[in-house]
């Protein structure tokens, strides 16, 4: 399995880590290479997409280079391209929802995609795996606020292709 997690095995349980599927690694692929367009055209890389009962909702990517926009995370950029379609979801057609990510969100984002009602999030590259000037906060990620959103927890399926994710912040940071 490619998966490598953040902390002990004892405490994936209380952290609602869960096993990738094969699904969530065909998926991975598809941010991974959207990602890797993004670098190849100048633009930062971390894709995101949502994905709805095999449907894809929406793919993209970190569009502040385009916009000008900080907040234009990946994540942030495929919930406002399903926006309209997620408000019309019902919270039993919601449950149904992953978003999948080259890096594990930040709190902003996953403060979004807890609002909106996305309750499975699956990331390649973990936060600890980032340069430390690309960090929100020291020492929070998502498997430790996991059990204090309001919300309710998320499924989480963190690391999936991890290897992979690395390389394209490797990518990035080469070319800042």
């Amino acid at each position: 399995m490619t998966t490598q997690y953040s902390m002990p095995p004892e405490e994936l349980k209380s952290a609602n880590l869960h096993a990738p599927t094969d699904l969530d690694e065909q998926m991975i692929d598809k941010v991974l290479e959207e990602a890797n367009r993004a670098i190849d055209q100048g633009k930062a890389g971390v894709g995101a997409m949502i994905l709805w009962r095999g449907e894809i909702l929406a793919l993209g990517h970190n569009t502040f280079e385009e916009t000008g926009d900080m907040t234009a995370h990946g994540e942030m950029t495929v919930l406002r391209q399903a926006a309209r379609r997620l408000s019309q979801m019902s919270a039993e057609e919601k449950a149904d929802l992953s978003i999948y990510v080259t890096l594990e969100p930040c709190l902003m984002c996953l403060s979004a995609i807890s609002f909106v009602g996305i309750k499975r999030v699956v990331y390649s590259a973990l936060a600890e795996d980032a340069n430390e000037e690309q960090w929100v906060a020291h020492g929070i990620s998502i498997d430790k606020l996991n059990s204090s959103l309001v919300r309710g927890p998320l499924e989480l399926v963190a690391g999936v292709k991890r290897e992979a994710g690395k390389a394209i912040l490797a990518r990035m940071h080469k070319r800042s």
